[in-house]
């Protein structure tokens, strides 16, 4: 099918960045006798597997773009192949919210969204609306997300300024991104800007932005909503990527080798099934000094840099990204910011566990501002992109979110968030 003329795509199969590696794979396919037998068996499963992609994509849409459900980028795609064997869309549906009620699944889609300097502003946002999410909070789950995705978006392009709500169905199509299908990211924007006039009772499945934010929806608490915001907001920094990164029209690419088409691929399909096998596991930490796991050794260093007020080796942490690059000097500002007037004098690492290949949480019992602290660290494993890579891997483990109120206020002597208040030493910061 062809692209539509407003340019979103007809099928997955129409996608440039899919058309194009499909090319490079037949291009590989034709010389396969300068390849060994087991390479060429590799690029065979290749290609079967971007077959797989596009009819597991074009099926998604099928069975659910009508219910304004986005397909985008980092979605699992054994589980999104679960998804479209489902024989009708109440199915699907319902398949789909299991996706990401799984723990392990959304926190590895919330690491990816760092990859995005307006997401990265609201981390901390994402995060509380992520636990909302768990405890069945939906409506504080769609209350939170709905400006955050607004205010990101306002925040993507300095020069045109303009939040979700104000944007055309048009203006959501990012010409080689998956949410581009015309049932896709355009397709859904239509239902979160429609317009409601007159109260509405019945209970609604539909993400209107619009009804919800003005009050005129009042019962919109159910897990199909909450499920369609995040599904939504990782739909939107797929968009934002291609934003970023768009040119005014397709740009020439030069072609790899096949020796370094295959290398690509190969290691990206041995990423994603990295991913997908990891099996979560905790241990004790009894000595942190000699602790072998190396985001404990990551924590220790930025515990010991915190506690010496060495704000250049705490902003170390930070998460980064090629695409926005921060001199060292400003790093170090922003960690002096806002470290500054929290005191850390005793730091003890108690715990860490690995929720995914490239998440982790280490406990520590903390003495901050003169008061015990527990507190638990969220670890990203991180590429040069800002999103999760695979231990082992070109990569660091980075603080996400890095900021203390974080992990500080929230944890601290184990009571509930509200109860705590932290005194704090000195002016300034946030």
């Amino acid at each position: 099918m062809n692209n539509d003329v407003r340019g979103t795509f007809g099928s997955a199969k129409d996608i440039p960045q899919i058309r194009e590696l499909g090319r490079l794979i037949d291009g590989a396919w034709r010389i396969r006798f300068l390849l060994k037998s087991a390479q060429r068996q590799k690029l065979e499963q290749l290609k079967a597997e971007l077959s797989n992609l596009s009819s597991v994509v074009d099926k998604f849409y099928d069975l659910l773009g009508n219910r304004n459900w986005v397909f985008h980028g980092d979605m699992s795609m054994p589980a999104m192949g679960e998804v479209v064997a489902m024989e009708t869309p109440e199915q699907a549906e319902l398949r789909l919210i299991d996706y990401y009620k799984d723990e392990k699944s959304l926190d590895s889609l919330i690491g990816r969204l760092w990859r995005v300097e307006a997401l990265r502003h609201r981390q901390n946002l994402i995060i509380q609306a992520s636990e909302d999410y768990r405890a069945g909070r939906y409506y504080s789950t769609v209350l939170v997300l709905i400006p955050v995705m607004d205010g990101a978006v306002n925040d993507l392009e300095p020069h045109n300024r303009r939040g979700l709500h104000t944007r055309e169905d048009h203006e959501m199509v990012a010409w080689d991104s998956v949410t581009a299908h015309h049932l896709g990211l355009k397709n859904a924007h239509r239902s979160f800007t429609k317009t409601f006039k007159k109260t509405v009772t019945d209970e609604v499945t539909e993400l209107h932005r619009h009804g919800i934010v003005h009050g005129m929806i009042v019962n919109y608490d159910n897990v199909v909503v909450a499920t369609k915001a995040f599904n939504r907001l990782f739909a939107i920094a797929d968009w934002a990527m291609n934003i970023l990164k768009e040119p005014e029209q397709e740009p020439k690419r030069t072609s790899p080798t096949p020796k370094e088409l295959f290398n690509q691929l190969v290691v990206a399909r041995w990423s994603t099934k990295a991913l997908e096998n990891f099996q979560a596991f905790s241990q004790i930490v009894n000595d942190q000094d000699t602790h072998e796991d190396e985001v404990v050794q990551k924590a220790l260093g930025f515990l010991k840099a915190w506690s010496q007020k060495n704000y250049m080796e705490v902003s170390q942490v930070f998460l980064t990204t090629d695409a926005f690059p921060e001199p060292p000097h400003r790093r170090a500002a922003t960690a002096n910011e806002l470290y500054q007037r929290f005191h850390l004098t005793d730091y003890q690492i108690k715990q860490v566990r690995h929720e995914a290949a490239s998440v982790a949480f280490v406990e520590v019992d903390l003495t901050v501002n003169d008061e015990p602290v527990r507190a638990r660290l969220r670890w990203l494993f991180a590429d040069s992109t800002g999103g999760p890579a695979i231990p082992g891997v070109e990569g660091n483990w980075r603080l996400a979110p890095h900021g203390p109120t974080a992990f500080l206020e929230k944890h601290a002597n184990s009571q509930p968030p509200q109860a705590v208040h932290l005194k704090f030493s000195g002016a300034g910061g946030h």
